[in-house]
């Protein structure tokens, strides 16, 4: 049995803390069926996420910007849709986040609010607070009286009369002296499935090879961050050590959510110094890691190495078939060399396999996955990037899941584009169209076929009417999504292949609770 979408991601996110995927430990959050912390990784971080770290040492940027599905996490994590200057935004946090500019005050906890100053540094002498109609600074000393009441203080820099922002005494939001009339403001809920900018997330970085959390520097009383929140628009920065050579995985996810449709993850090439993470990309993502493992999965529950690669069929193998085939009976005898067998409990050989497969995409060239003819000889397009491909046709499924499940939000209950009738996570939301299309079609054990995921996109096509998200070609869009999926499988097999023949792969030690 293949191991489900939501666990194979949980694995990797909670491995190293017992809460979903970032920020705030919280020790009975952790889920049963997912891993224990990882031998030798240090314990996660304690203390709460900052709105910013301090580098610490030689450090490389990753900024990027983070959007979800507005209607969702209004629905289901208490988040509030607001205004910026027109530009809708949505407060994860429940607590109405505010800002003068977009990043330096914002309230993360419905009553404090943090002032970066422009030094990038959260010091004990910017945290203001509301208490009775005041404003008081971190050392106690009121700031800032009655309903609008404001009152400069010398090197404060968020209260002053000279022109910068005037932050409202009863939470209603900002007021400007500067003649920018600068509001929050209720705004209108999205049409479902439409993207906002999230302020509050938790966002974090973890290693793939190890699957611990990256340090991002530290906090103004000098403690380790792993985790920071957005600002009021969406954007983060991360500083992670200098001379990174390997990918790693931005993870981020509602404060405090246990539901895993509130994760979110995007992968960071080695060197790159900008990564955007939204619903499409997330869903991409957890592809990229997941079909790898599900195929990784299989071969360690095998008890023979011809059952190792059952289900492969020759005809389908590109060139360089013989090594695909060797380097993965190779993997298995390796495993059972290692003492995971189909006898060891589930839990631990899917976190075998979900850390087998993490450490392969640590170093894999992901601007080398590459959709061609070469690994899928019904391919007819240009070869594109695989990824890229993947995250836009995805885009485009949950753009046209958003029309058909508002005709018909109890489409996918029925079992339709499915071969034989098995659990999948609920449709529920737009974004769910191409969770579903991941499960049935695109792991390695497949409940469905190319005709039947072709279906699919035929019929979220039919709500298409424009032509402008299908642009008319669903079975061009269907190939290309196969496509990817079938090349990155492959790619990521040839890739790994010499590390296997000469025995040079550091196999994981599972862990399993």
């Amino acid at each position: 049995m293949k191991p489900s979408l939501g666990l194979l991601l949980a694995l990797a996110l909670v491995a190293c803390q017992p809460t979903l995927p970032v920020p705030q430990v919280r020790a009975s959050a952790k889920p049963q069926a997912a891993a224990s912390a990882t031998p030798g990784v240090p314990a996660a971080d304690t203390h709460p996420p900052s709105l910013l770290a301090r580098p610490v040492g030689d450090v490389q940027v990753l900024a990027g910007q983070l959007q979800v599905d507005a209607t969702y996490v209004a629905a289901n994590a208490g988040g509030r849709i607001i205004s910026n200057d027109g530009a809708s935004i949505i407060s994860t946090n429940g607590s109405g986040i505010i800002s003068n500019d977009g990043a330096s005050i914002i309230s993360t906890n419905g009553s404090g609010i943090i002032s970066t100053n422009g030094s990038g540094a959260v010091g004990p002498g910017d945290v203001l607070f509301a208490k009775g109609g005041r404003v008081y600074a971190g050392g106690g000393n009121v700031v800032a009286e009655g309903p609008l009441a404001v009152r400069g203080q010398s090197g404060l820099g968020i209260i002053s009369t000279n022109g910068s922002g005037i932050i409202s005494t009863n939470g209603s939001g900002i007021i400007s002296t500067n003649g920018s009339g600068y509001r929050l403001a209720a705004a209108p809920a999205p049409a479902p499935g439409r993207m906002l900018p999230a302020a509050g997330m938790r966002v974090g970085v973890m290693d793939l090879d190890t699957q611990a959390l990256v340090p991002l520097g530290q906090d103004a009383a000098g403690r380790p961050v792993t985790a920071i929140y957005t600002d009021l628009a969406g954007r983060y920065q991360l500083y992670l050590p200098a001379g990174r050579k390997h990918n790693v995985v931005v993870v981020a996810n509602v404060p405090d959510t246990r539901d895993l449709r509130q994760l979110y993850a995007g992968v960071s090439a080695a060197g790159a110094t900008a990564l955007d993470v939204d619903e499409d990309s997330s869903r991409a993502t957890e592809l990229l890691r997941a079909t790898l493992v599900g195929r990784l999965y299989q071969i360690v529950s095998a008890r023979t190495a011809e059952a190792a690669i059952a289900g492969i069929s020759p005809s389908a193998l590109p060139a360089g078939g013989s090594a695909i085939i060797a380097t993965l009976q190779t993997f298995w005898r390796q495993a059972q060399a290692a003492g995971i067998t189909a006898d060891r409990p589930v839990c631990e050989r899917q976190d075998f396999a979900q850390r087998s497969a993490d450490r392969l995409l640590a170093h894999v060239d992901l601007a080398s996955l590459i959709s061609s003819q070469a690994y899928d000889k019904d391919f007819a397009d240009p070869p594109e990037p695989a990824i890229k491909a993947i995250t836009e046709v995805f885009g485009m499924m949950r753009a046209a899941g958003a029309l058909l499940l508002a005709a018909d939000p109890h489409h996918f209950e029925a079992g339709a584009y499915l071969e034989v009738t098995v659990p999948h996570d609920p449709v529920r939301r737009p974004t769910d169209v191409a969770t579903f299309a991941e499960q049935a079609y695109l792991y390695e054990t497949h409940v469905g076929t190319y005709p039947q995921m072709l279906n699919l996109i035929s019929d979220l096509a039919r709500y298409d009417a424009d032509g402008q998200i299908f642009h008319n070609e669903p079975q061009r869009v269907a190939r290309r999504l196969e496509a990817a999926g079938f090349s990155i499988l492959f790619q990521l097999i040839l890739s790994w292949a010499s590390e296997i023949a000469d025995n040079s792969f550091e196999l994981p030690k599972p862990a399993c609770q």
